[in-house]
């Protein structure tokens, strides 16, 4: 395995060697997630410790290619106020 494993964190700082932004490449209905590099993210479906995860590397064999393709779901970003908003509904009572 190639690859280097990815975790997804909070940067402790916008300077940090460690950052890696990823400039999404569409392809029909689904995204490829490349870095600046020209890595991309991968899913992994193979044996442990491997087995479902994620690295970024070269897509270098046939058999690989299509696991850097990836299918986005949009979601809503929820912000404290609206929370709060929920909890405090006409219906809540108060």
């Amino acid at each position: 395995m190639t690859g280097k494993r990815v975790l997804q964190t909070t940067p402790v700082s916008l300077n940090d060697k460690a950052l890696i932004e990823w400039e999404p490449r569409t392809e029909a209905f689904q995204v490829r997630l490349r870095t600046k590099g020209g890595k991309y993210l991968r899913a992994n479906g193979g044996t442990p410790p491997w087995r479902n995860s994620v690295t970024h590397d070269v897509p270098n064999r046939t058999a690989t290619r299509n696991w850097i393709l990836w299918s986005v779901d949009v979601v809503e970003l929820m912000t404290v106020e609206d929370s709060v908003m929920c909890r405090l509904s006409p219906t809540s009572g108060l």
